[in-house]
């Protein structure tokens, strides 16, 4: 069996984004210095949404990614974890999760439980939402 890089294809949707987004902007402090107004950008797209940091202490601004939702099949999502995929095909290709709670199956991106993670919503025993968290600092 081949690993599914889920931080991969998260990060892959989140760069992407869409040809025709909806954007909406709002400032942000920022965590490290009070002065200095940071945005963060949704972008929605039709059937995800891409929230993303924009670090303007930089020049150029960063640009990390905050979270991404897959509500609907995408052609980054491999079909087997994607929306509508079974419960049981999830645990197949990527094991257990390291929790499992109230519908959610919830994964670690990192080799260690760490902050970053993708949350699979489950409807019925099937997939209907795919939520990449990411820690921004």
């Amino acid at each position: 069996m081949v690993p599914i890089d889920l931080d991969g294809i998260g990060r892959a949707i989140a760069q992407e984004k869409c040809a025709q987004p909806k954007v909406k902007r709002r400032g942000i402090e920022n965590t490290h210095d009070s002065k200095v107004v940071d945005t963060v950008e949704t972008y929605a797209c039709p059937g995800f949404e891409v929230e993303i940091y924009r670090a303007t202490a930089f020049d150029p601004p960063a640009e990390l990614p905050l979270s991404v939702v897959v509500r609907r099949a995408h052609p980054r999502v491999p079909p087997g974890i994607g929306v509508g995929a079974s419960s049981a095909a999830l645990v197949d290709a990527l094991g257990p999760p390291l929790h499992a709670e109230d519908g959610k199956l919830v994964y670690s991106l990192e080799d260690e439980a760490g902050a970053d993670t993708v949350i699979f919503e489950l409807t019925g025993g099937r997939v209907r939402s795919i939520r990449w968290s990411f820690d921004v600092d």
